[in-house]
C-alpha cells in the first residue's frame, strides 16, 4: 500500500479556507476531482481538532469543513464553484 501522511495543526484562528488550501494543496489535481499524488492513498492527521473558535451560530466551520469531506468524500471549490471529488 502506498500512502501520504500529512500534518494539520488547529490554532484558535484557524480558519476552514486555510484547511481547504492546506489539504488540496497535498493533493493531486485530476479534472474535477483531488487525489493523492501517483495515486498514493493520503492520510491526513489533525492536531488539536478541538481548537478552533466558535462563530456566531455556535459551529466551529474547519470542523464542519472536515466532516464535509469525509460524509460526502469532496470539497467544493470556493473559487470556481463546482464540486471536488476526493478519491
Amino acid at each position: 500500500l502506498k500512502s501520504m501522511k500529512y500534518l494539520n495543526e488547529f490554532f484558535i484562528k484557524t480558519s476552514s479556507f486555510e484547511v481547504q488550501a492546506k489539504i488540496e494543496s497535498n493533493l493531486e489535481k485530476k479534472q474535477k476531482s483531488l487525489s493523492g499524488h501517483d495515486n498514493k492513498t493520503a492520510c491526513i492527521f489533525i492536531d488539536d481538532v478541538n481548537m478552533p473558535d466558535m462563530d456566531d451560530c455556535g459551529t466551529q466551520m474547519p470542523i464542519e469543513l472536515l466532516r464535509q469531506m469525509v460524509d460526502y468524500n469532496g470539497l467544493y471549490d470556493r473559487q470556481h464553484r463546482y464540486w471536488k471529488d476526493i478519491v
